[in-house]
């Protein structure tokens, strides 16, 4: 899949390369692969169509087309949105667990109360009925 950082990307014409490697020591990003005398690729993935490859052609076999893949401003609002949702579905279901702990945390506490002044109810009843 090309980069999805640039509009465009350069394609070698595989019939016309001669091998001569000066597109690959032009390109900053390592995106052409292929050595002396054989034939040479763009590796789209990598290529930011910067252009550098274009002019060091002795056989001008490298030329710009169009990248398909590039977002287009509604797809990256899209995107945007879309990681803006899941980021607060996540920091909802967190905030939710930890809710849910405390709440569990409460009842825990109040039935442990309600216990305990259960058994000193108990205990003075006991008390109350041994007394008399």
């Amino acid at each position: 899949m090309p980069s999805p950082y640039s509009r465009s990307l350069a394609v070698i014409d595989e019939t016309r390369c001669i091998g001569c490697t000066l597109c690959i020591k032009a390109c900053p990003f390592d995106a052409i692969l292929g050595c002396s005398q054989k034939l040479h690729s763009v590796i789209s993935a990598y290529c930011t169509g910067c252009n550098l490859c274009i002019a060091p052609c002795p056989v001008d076999c490298i030329k710009l087309v169009k990248n398909n893949h590039f977002p287009s401003e509604r797809t990256a609002q899209f995107e945007h949105a879309r990681k803006d949702f899941l980021l607060a579905c996540k920091q909802r279901a967190e905030i939710k667990a930890i809710r849910t702990q405390q709440r569990h945390a409460y009842n825990k506490q109040l039935m442990d109360t309600k216990k305990k002044n259960l058994a000193d109810q108990l205990q003075q009843l006991k008390k109350k009925s041994f007394d008399s």
